[in-house]
């Protein structure tokens, strides 16, 4: 796989370095690719559907392949969409919740308000959408 000049920044990783909290995820995914390869296929974000001809069989080849044995849901009924979401939580190692919580339910940064709200009254610095489960967790590990 060719590198880029963007890589996989996994915020929970550096979540749990800076605040010694386990929530960093690791998956399998399809095709034996690593988090960092899926990352990279991903990469365009949401604009992926305009990138080049090469980059768009890749991507939904990945979200075509992904099912229940690489992340904890049923994945009829889910859209390419949120597939697609699924896969960007998985490479960036979110806990299975967090995933949920934006990808599926739909939730974003700006609906979030207490658990944003609560993390940022202790100081604590993050950069994803974190569910009110995965704060409760946070909140055990770090004796808050």
């Amino acid at each position: 796989m060719k590198k880029m000049k963007d890589h996989n920044l996994k915020p929970a990783l550096i979540f749990d370095k800076t605040y010694g909290t386990s929530l960093h995820t690791e998956y399998s995914f399809p095709g034996g690719l690593t988090a960092d390869e899926a990352h990279i296929i991903l990469v365009p974000g949401i604009f992926w559907r305009k990138s080049s001809k090469h980059r768009q069989t890749l991507a939904r080849n990945l979200i075509s392949s992904l099912n229940e044995d690489h992340f904890p849901v049923k994945m009829s009924g889910l859209d390419e969409d949120q597939k697609f979401h699924i896969l960007q939580g998985m490479a960036a190692g979110f806990p299975p919740r967090d995933i949920i919580y934006f990808s599926i339910e739909g939730v974003v940064a700006y609906m979030n308000t207490e658990v944003n709200r609560e993390m940022d009254r202790h100081g604590l610095k993050y950069q994803w959408v974190v569910s009110p489960d995965t704060w409760k967790v946070i909140k055990q590990q770090l004796k808050l």
